[in-house]
């Protein structure tokens, strides 16, 4: 396998514009960070795809080389499109399910810019021919060896932002969770095999970048990203090369699968299998019963929390929401409908075919890309999009359509740039505002006192109405407030945000805490009786919310109905096993009843 041979420097193989688009896609996308946030990691990722796709477009657009597929998958694309927007305008909460809640941002504008990345891909393969290839293959090099670097401060011990979610030994790098850095080691460390073929001074950085994928699927211990790489890797040994080379791959990814035998979370596998079956059923069951647009993007949140049956919160706990079926294509269908998710699969088969046939050919970078994007499209179906990854799957994607020949036709519709650069603006928009509402929430973490803290969840709640974290955060900030007049306020500024987001169960959890919290400071009984009448309708259309029945026993108590409070805490203490508080409420309720008290 070789490298096609081209100039000596990036700039003059691709124009400057265009390297450095595709340094922030490949290598700026990985590793953006924001600091001033409260997590600084999404957000900006997003903000830094938006980035590298207008430089790409500003340069194919200069260059009049705009172009995208034509035939059979180009249609169903674009029928997929069309529902995508009619399922999208259909959701309870459009704002939410267009531009994407906060920690996912997968709503139809995501979408829309991963359909503007694959355009960029093949219109910028097309201008550019084999040059694009040693492009995207060098800084894909690049990307896994910094990546590389990062996994492995990582395992020395630094803790480079102690905010970021702990995942129990695993490796997460700069991508904040380690299935999500898997996935990208699985999509751009195939690129290090293309450049290691090549004898020169890229060979060792590519050595080193497939060094640093093979250890960041080891060290992520993501068993669904080792076993899409036992796929692809079965499948490159099934139609490429000769037998010493099957046999290369075949040991190397056997090699691969037995060190993760040494660590890693196998021994877990059959009890996390039944967790993800379960969100499948409950996927299933939103997509039998909403079969034609779905529920809308982004709206799977209240439909787990309404569907989940008793006995599968109580196996699996309930400490967190359920706002992802964990399966690409389920995930799809839930959001869009069957019709959309058959258009979908099918574009998805039409990519995969692409990636197998450029695996079975002679050029390295096609081949390599095709085992990158096979091993995704695999690994994505027990998981969930990401909205900066899959702009990179789906820009590497248009540049593997275009390499392999696939029919282009060139765009001179001014209608259709419009829409484009649209969509990139909004894509820019969409999480600044984001990360403006992110350095909100630290503020308010920060503040000084309370009424500061509330005076910024607000400015994040008035600027993205529908995203649930700054109300939330309102909760857990007056649970133990003594001033209540900040306390009236905060209710009234929930409660506006429980009505702008109907069933959002962590919303209605916090309005509850809130109430609860008046009466204990008012001692008016009507704060109390708004508590108990909220977690009614939540519990009416939640049953088995664990932390609602919590909450609603407290009502009761402070209502002094104390056969009701019992019966609500034994029904939490059944649903969450693991949480003490239903049993210490129940133990002071009956030492409380006995006699001589």
């Amino acid at each position: 396998m070789t490298l096609h041979p081209n100039s000596k420097t990036l700039a003059s193989r691709v124009s400057a514009m265009e390297a450095a688009g595709l340094g922030v896609l490949l290598v700026g996308v990985p590793i953006a960070y924001d600091p001033l946030g409260r997590w600084g990691l999404l957000p900006v990722k997003v903000l830094a795809a938006s980035l590298g796709l207008a430089l790409l477009a500003l340069s194919v657009g200069w260059a009049r080389a705009l172009a995208v597929p034509w035939g059979k998958a180009a249609g169903a694309a674009a029928g997929a499109l069309a529902a995508m927007a009619a399922a999208t305008a259909l959701s309870p909460t459009f704002a939410r399910s267009f531009l994407g809640a906060p920690q996912r941002m997968s709503g139809l504008l995501m979408w829309l810019l991963l359909s503007v990345a694959f355009v960029l891909g093949c219109s910028l393969r097309r201008l550019r021919a084999e040059a694009a290839d040693t492009a995207v293959a060098r800084l894909g090099v690049v990307a896994m060896v910094a990546l590389g670097l990062f996994a492995l401060a990582e395992a020395s011990g630094l803790e480079w932002d102690s905010r970021m979610l702990e995942f129990e030994g695993r490796w997460q790098s700069t991508l904040g969770n380690p299935s999500v850095l898997a996935s990208f080691a699985l999509l751009v460390g195939p690129l290090g095999a293309a450049a290691a073929a090549k004898p020169g001074r890229w060979r060792w950085l590519g050595v080193a970048a497939c060094t640093a994928a093979a250890a960041i699927l080891v060290g992520s211990q993501t068993r669904g990203a080792l076993g899409a790489f036992a796929v692809a890797a079965l499948v490159f040994a099934a139609v490429r090369g000769s037998p010493k080379q099957r046999l290369w791959v075949t040991a190397g990814a056997a090699a691969l699968l037995g060190a993760t035998a040494m660590v890693g979370r196998w021994g877990e596998l059959g009890f996390g299998l039944r967790g993800r079956v379960a969100i499948w059923e409950v996927a299933l069951e939103t997509i039998a019963d909403n079969p034609w647009l779905g529920v809308g993007p982004e709206m799977f949140l209240v439909e787990y929390s309404e569907r989940v049956s008793a006995d599968t919160v109580r196996e699996f706990g309930r400490e967190g929401v359920t706002d992802r079926a964990h399966s690409g294509l389920l995930d799809f269908a839930v959001s869009f409908g069957i019709p959309a998710a058959v258009l979908y699969a099918a574009v998805l088969a039409a990519v995969c075919a692409t990636a197998v046939r450029a695996m079975a050919g002679k050029r390295a970078v096609p081949a390599a890309l095709g085992a990158g994007l096979l091993a995704y499209v695999v690994q994505q179906q027990v998981l969930f999009p990401h909205p900066a990854i899959d702009t990179v799957f789906w820009l590497l994607a248009g540049v593997l359509v275009a390499a392999e020949g696939i029919k282009l036709r060139p765009v001179r519709s001014w209608l259709i740039m419009g829409a484009g650069a649209c969509v990139i603006l909004g894509s820019f928009a969409n999480p600044w505002s984001l990360m403006r509402n992110d350095h909100d929430i630290e503020r308010a973490l920060s503040a000084e006192n309370r009424t500061e803290a509330l005076d910024h969840l607000s400015d994040a709640a008035d600027r993205r109405s529908f995203d649930d974290e700054p109300y939330t955060l309102m909760g857990v900030l007056l649970q133990d407030s003594e001033d209540i007049r900040l306390i009236a306020e905060g209710e009234e500024r929930i409660r506006r945000g429980a009505q702008q987001n109907p069933g959002n169960e962590p919303i209605a959890l916090a309005l509850a805490e809130v109430r609860l919290q008046a009466y204990r400071v008012s001692g008016d009984p009507t704060w109390a009786h708004r508590a108990r009448a909220g977690l009614d309708e939540l519990i009416k259309t939640q049953p088995a919310n664990g932390y609602a029945y919590l909450k609603r026993g407290t009502a009761w108590y402070h209502l002094n109905d104390y056969a009701s409070a019992e019966s609500d805490w034994q029904q939490a203490a059944w649903l969450l096993p693991d949480n003490e508080t239903p049993r210490e409420n129940l133990g002071a309720l009956h030492k409380q009843q006995s006699p001589g008290n």
